[in-house]
């Protein structure tokens, strides 16, 4: 794998990617919602330009409530976002479960994918330091819901084709969760024992005798 920038883990820090992951599926709800509401007029590519619009609109929210972590470029005639020096371009590349990030690509026309500036020949490693455009690719689909998030870097081949020149996983819901532990039950306490019952002893009393009885 080729090695990203030397300032990419600085900027993309971990309290950034959980961000872009909370922004990333709250869009998907959003669309989800919007898309079942909707039938049967809702299809894939509503459901698509649903997950781009919401996504850029979350993203743009984002930059208004921390300025500090994101800023908004434009609006129009597509999102654009930027983080740190990144210009960051938020696209669904795939939908299916078991989706590979490596082969699964925004459409090639795309901003973020014509303006990537990383170049480099066949059989040899693009050269990423002077990257910069990041794609935060999602895969997803109004049924499964959003299946992973990834940074990632574009660049292209010698013959203009567009390839991932790193490929940084933010989010996989494929990842079995670790299985949790059941902890052992405490063995019952037996109950304490009842304190004894006072007991009523009868005193038996003799009548004295009378002069003459047996």
């Amino acid at each position: 794998m080729v090695s990203p920038p030397a300032d990419f883990a600085d900027t993309f820090t971990l309290e950034i990617g959980e961000t872009l992951v909370e922004l990333v599926s709250s869009t998907y709800e959003l669309a989800i919602d919007n898309f079942n509401r909707s039938k049967p007029y809702s299809d894939a590519n509503t459901f698509g330009t649903d997950v781009y619009r919401f996504g850029g609109h979350k993203l743009s929210e984002a930059a208004e409530d921390n300025p500090d972590l994101i800023t908004l470029v434009q609006e129009h005639p597509n999102f654009v976002h930027k983080i740190g020096r990144y210009e960051v371009y938020c696209h669904r590349v795939g939908k299916t479960v078991g989706a590979d990030i490596w082969r699964s690509f925004p459409n090639p026309e795309t901003e973020g994918v014509q303006r990537c500036t990383s170049p480099f020949l066949p059989g040899l490693e693009p050269d990423l330091n002077k990257a910069s455009t990041v794609v935060l690719a999602h895969i997803g689909n109004p049924e499964a819901g959003l299946v992973s998030v990834h940074l990632c870097i574009p660049v292209r081949t010698g013959d203009g084709a567009v390839a991932w020149g790193h490929v940084h996983e933010l989010y996989s819901a494929t990842i079995a969760p670790m299985p949790a532990v059941a902890m052992p039950m405490p063995m019952p306490m037996p109950p304490p024992a009842a304190a004894p019952e006072d007991v009523a002893v009868a005193v038996v009393r003799r009548r004295p005798r009378k002069h003459g009885e047996p």
